[in-house]
């Protein structure tokens, strides 16, 4: 029984690790063009960029390599960002970048504190 804990913790670690490891950092969008305009308004990468460009950049820059290009998530339904700020306010959503936690690495040495509130405000927008 204790053989098969440590084999089962040392797999779930090897599987949270391999992806952070490999590119969770790795950017985004591969030049993908949406087949609708209406799915292209309703692209939260896209409607953020216009009022909040910094922080659509900073995200494919940092963040989709976790959470996805399209905010969906790629390591678990938590990793999604979609309806972030109906979850979280722009204060919590700070914390999270800057401290991590919860299978996520702090970005406080990244980013800096204007890049992460950046982040913070447009992400508690999408809702």
């Amino acid at each position: 029984m204790h053989i098969t804990r440590i084999l089962g913790t040392a797999v779930l670690g090897i599987a949270v690790l391999v992806p952070v490891l490999t590119g969770c950092q790795a950017s985004g969008r591969s030049g993908q063009v949406s087949p609708h305009p209406s799915a292209a308004a309703s692209d939260p990468l896209e409607s953020g960029n216009a009022r909040h460009p910094e922080a659509v950049a900073l995200f494919k820059a940092n963040c989709t390599g976790c959470h996805g290009a399209d905010l969906q998530g790629r390591m678990g339904p938590s990793s999604s960002l979609v309806k972030a700020g109906a979850r979280r306010s722009a204060e919590q959503i700070a914390k999270q970048i800057a401290n991590g936690g919860g299978g996520m690495l702090p970005f406080q040495d990244k980013l800096t504190e204007a890049e992460i509130r950046s982040l913070a405000e447009w992400l508690s927008e999408l809702r």
